[in-house]
């Protein structure tokens, strides 16, 4: 599936965030920094979006994966710290290993109680 372009993207995460403080916290931050959002690897692996069943689409990420992610990815330690404190800002211990480096690779269920409604 064809990612969104960043500014689309951008209105997709901070939709599904409205609501949740301590979400808005993580997508701003990663808004903020301007580096996370632009690499191909990151949102292959960690974002996925909603474009058939919402308008306009939406988008989250998968804060639980980041550990595993980091793992892999080639970054700075800058840039570890920024995605890190992110995730903990979502909520999510940025230490904790996952499973799979990757979860984009499946067909998850999206964060529908602070979603939008549905195109009908």
């Amino acid at each position: 599936m064809p990612t969104l372009a960043l500014d689309a993207l951008v209105a997709g995460l901070a939709a599904t965030a409205t609501g949740t403080p301590s979400d808005e916290a993580a997508i701003r931050l990663l808004i903020a920094h301007n580096h996370w959002l632009h690499r191909a690897d990151f949102i292959d692996c960690l974002v996925m979006t909603e474009r058939e069943r919402f308008s306009p689409p939406v988008a989250w990420i998968y804060w639980h994966q980041v550990p595993a992610f980091l793992a892999d990815a080639p970054r700075s330690s800058s840039e570890a710290a920024v995605l890190r404190i992110a995730a903990s800002l979502a909520g999510h211990d940025p230490h904790r290993p996952s499973p799979s480096s990757c979860p984009g690779s499946t067909t998850p269920t999206p964060p529908t109680s602070r979603m939008l409604s549905p195109t009908s």
